[in-house]
Order: structure tokens, then C-alpha cells, then sequence
């Protein structure tokens, strides 16, 4: 593609001669960081498998676009919040577990399961001090059969929703999300070279994800890309799961089955 395009219609309308995205897009960091800001933080991103969050003081914590966030299920269920401390900004729970509090290690700032500050060590000594105003910050959190997805931007659709026409391919094949398991990529270690299950994911990748929706066919694990973070088949999954240029995924790689 002609690199000096940078007008919008113009490439698209080289995208649908089959021409591929300028060269450029796949190692600009600017071009990485508006993808950030204008599509991944507006959008719904994976943060974890529901499995891993039954019980109260549950959690899983990981990034979407960049934020550090947590999801941990409370006695009202599953809540959501961007995990740094309204201290010092440091990240208040790390990896996943099951916690009482969420306490940060830094000052010991500690919030409940809810998010609210119920203790900051030396506190009653700051005049018109109260623990109300420094909550975790709050975000928003659903479930898409045993995923567990966050969105930064309050305002955004549900997301069943934003993945509707996904949700309609898999309807249409028979495959029902409720009945699907989510394995860990270590799960598969033991398994020899070469050898696949029935109706599994293969790929887990932490390619730039425009490789993968730009891809053709022939080039392509999946016939079929649904959208820029998820690719799919109606019997197999493709989760693309960047940091773009920097090559570093989002969350704990993970597998996926149909039962």
C-alpha cells in the first residue's frame, strides 16, 4: 500500500482492493498508542475466566489497554475497579486469589471488598481526612459465558451487545458458551508435539492482533475473524491478546474447549 495514503477513504477503499494496512501501522509507536486509547480502552477486553472468581474474595488482576484493573467477586457478586491505590498510585492486588481485603502493600491503604477505604495507617492525624472519599475507582464488569470482561469506558454498550454478531455465529453453529472450559496454556505442557484435541483452541498468540484480522485465510489458523480481539470459527477460538509492538500480552494466556 501506497505509505503517503492518510486519507480515510482512500484507505479503505485500498483495504477492500486487498491491499494490507501501511507498513508502518505494525511498528509506529504512535499508531500503538491510539489504538490504545481510541479502541481498546472504549472497548470490552478479557480479563479472566468466571471459574476462577466462585467464592467471595475471589480475584483476578491483569491490564486492559494499559490499566491496571481487578475484578473480585463481594457478597452482591462480581465488582470491578481499576487497581491502583488513591494513595501513592501503586497497584493494590497482584496475580489472582482469593483476599479478604485488598490492602496495598505500599502504605497499607485497605479497601474492602466493595472498594470503599476502611483503614490508612495514620490517617486520623490529616485534618478533614475522610476514608469516604478514596474509594477504588470503580469500572464497569459482565460476564460472556465463562469470561469475565472490563471496559473502561463507562458509557460503552453491554457487552452482549458489542459482541453481538460474534454471539449470533456461535448460536447459529450449536455451540452453547455455558457448556465451554477454559484451560491455562501450562494445562496443555504435557500433551506431545503435534497432537490437538477435539475442538479446541491451538493458538494463543501475542502477535500484533492486526495480523491476525488482516491475514488471509490461507495464512490464518481460523477461516473466520470476527473482531479485533476475538477470532472464531463456529467449533474453534482465536484469542489475540496484545500489547501490539511491545509483544506482551494483556492476561495469562489461556485454552478453551468445548465440553
Amino acid at each position: 500500500m501506497n505509505q503517503m495514503i492518510q486519507n480515510p477513504a482512500d484507505l479503505l477503499a485500498a483495504l477492500d482492493r486487498g491491499e494490507s494496512l501501511p507498513a508502518h501501522w505494525y511498528t509506529d509507536p504512535s499508531i500503538t498508542e491510539q489504538e490504545i486509547v481510541q479502541i481498546f480502552r472504549k472497548a470490552w477486553n478479557y480479563i479472566g475466566p468466571l471459574s476462577e472468581l466462585k467464592n467471595p474474595g475471589d480475584y483476578i488482576a491483569g491490564y486492559a489497554a494499559e490499566v491496571p484493573v481487578v475484578v473480585i467477586r463481594n457478597e452482591t457478586g462480581l465488582a470491578g475497579f481499576v487497581n491502583v491505590c488513591r494513595h501513592r498510585r501503586h497497584e493494590v492486588m497482584k496475580g489472582r486469589g482469593n483476599a479478604k481485603v485488598m490492602q496495598c502493600g505500599y502504605h497499607a491503604w485497605t479497601y474492602d471488598l466493595s472498594g470503599c477505604l476502611k483503614g490508612a495507617p495514620r490517617s486520623a492525624t490529616e485534618p478533614n481526612f475522610r476514608l469516604a472519599n478514596y474509594p477504588l475507582l470503580p469500572l464497569r464488569v459482565e460476564t460472556l459465558g465463562p469470561f469475565v470482561l472490563v471496559d473502561l469506558d463507562r458509557d460503552a454498550a453491554p457487552v452482549h451487545a458489542y459482541f453481538e454478531p460474534v454471539l449470533d455465529i456461535i448460536a447459529g453453529s450449536g455451540i452453547n458458551l455455558d457448556t465451554l472450559k477454559l484451560y491455562r496454556g501450562e494445562d496443555w505442557s504435557g500433551f506431545p508435539t503435534g497432537r490437538r484435541c477435539s475442538r479446541t483452541i491451538s493458538s494463543v498468540t501475542t502477535a500484533q492482533w492486526h495480523i491476525l484480522v488482516s491475514a488471509p485465510p490461507s495464512m490464518s489458523s481460523r477461516k473466520t475473524i470476527t473482531s479485533p480481539c476475538m477470532a472464531g470459527s463456529p467449533v474453534s477460538w482465536v484469542r489475540c491478546a496484545s500489547r501490539h509492538s511491545k509483544g506482551k500480552p494483556l492476561s495469562k494466556p489461556m485454552m478453551l474447549a468445548a465440553r
